[in-house]
C-alpha cells in the first residue's frame, strides 16, 4: 500500500548552456520520472520567458535547475551568478502563487558567487526551497535525487494541508482535494492521503510536518512521531490501514517502487 510517488507529474526547467550537459542531465530526470514534463533553455534570455509564460498562465514549474554560470544570450560569454533566482523571487510576489523550488547546478566551486546567490535573492523568506548542487561531484545525482525526493513529498503530501477544507475534516469518510490539483486529478482519499504522509515524513519539511500533527490531532486519523517517522495514533484506525494494506498486497494492487 506504499506510495510510488514517481509517477507523480512533476513540471521542471533546466538551464544549461552546454548543450551535452544539458542533455545528460534530462535524461537522468526521465529515466526516474515517467510523468515529467521537462522544458530546455540555453540563456538566460530564454528562460526569463518560460519562467514568466509559466507564471502567467498559474501553471508555475515545481523546480528550475540554474547553472550558476550563464550566458545572458546565446553565444555569449558566461557570467557568474545568474538573475534567474531573483526573477523566481519576483515572480512569486506579483503573482502569488506557490513558489518554485530552486536548485542552482554548479560545475565551479566559487563559494563566493554561491553566498552572493542565497543573500541576494531572499529565497528563504518567501518560502522558496533551494539547494547547491554540483555537477561533476560523484555524489551529485544522488544529492539531485534526494532534492527531488524532497520535492515530491511536498507536493503529494505537503500541499494537500493548504487547503483549508482539509484542516476541518474529523471524519474518515470525507475525501480531500488540493487547490493546486482540481484540475484532472481526483479526490485525495483520507487513507491514501495519510500512507503518504507516513511513507513520505522524512523528505516533508519541518514546517509540513507541524501543518500535518495539527490538522489531524483529535481525528481519527491523528498522527504521532516515532523513531525516525510516524505512525497512527488511533489503534483501531492503525489496524485497519494494516489490513488494507495486506488486502492490497494479496489482491497484487500494490504499488511499491522496485
Amino acid at each position: 500500500m506504499k506510495t510510488d510517488t514517481r509517477s507523480t507529474p512533476l513540471k521542471v526547467i533546466i538551464v544549461e548552456d552546454l548543450e551535452p550537459v544539458r542533455k545528460e542531465c534530462c535524461e537522468f530526470l526521465r529515466r526516474r520520472f515517467p510523468n515529467l514534463q521537462l522544458d530546455e533553455a540555453e540563456s538566460r534570455d530564454d528562460a526569463s520567458a518560460l519562467l514568466l509564460k509559466a507564471y502567467e498562465d498559474s501553471t508555475p514549474y515545481d523546480c528550475a535547475i540554474l547553472d550558476l554560470k550563464l550566458p545572458k544570450v546565446r553565444g555569449t560569454a558566461p557570467e557568474s551568478g545568474t538573475s534567474l533566482a531573483g526573477l523566481v523571487v519576483t515572480l512569486v510576489k506579483d503573482f502569488g502563487t506557490r513558489p518554485t523550488w530552486i536548485m542552482q547546478w554548479t560545475a565551479y566551486p566559487e563559494d563566493e558567487a554561491i553566498a552572493r546567490f542565497k543573500a541576494d535573492t531572499r529565497l528563504r523568506d518567501l518560502g522558496i526551497t533551494y539547494e547547491v548542487i554540483p555537477k561533476n561531484d560523484t555524489l551529485g545525482p544522488s544529492k539531485m535525487l534526494n532534492f527531488f525526493d524532497r520535492l515530491l513529498a511536498e507536493k503529494v503530501c505537503g500541499r494537500h494541508l493548504d487547503h483549508s477544507y482539509f484542516k476541518s475534516q474529523h471524519r474518515e469518510s470525507v475525501v480531500s482535494s488540493s487547490r493546486y490539483y482540481a484540475e484532472g486529478r481526483p479526490p485525495v482519499s483520507m487513507p491514501g492521503f495519510v500512507q503518504a504522509l507516513v511513507d513520505h515524513w522524512q523528505f516533508l519539511l519541518p514546517h509540513r510536518r507541524e501543518e500535518a500533527l495539527q490538522a489531524l490531532q483529535g481525528t481519527l486519523w491523528e498522527l504521532v512521531e516515532s523513531a525516525g517517522g510516524v505512525e497512527l495514533a488511533v489503534g483501531r484506525t492503525k489496524e485497519a490501514m494494516r489490513e488494507a494494506g495486506e488486502n492490497t498486497e494479496f489482491l497484487g494492487g500494490g504499488h511499491d517502487a522496485p
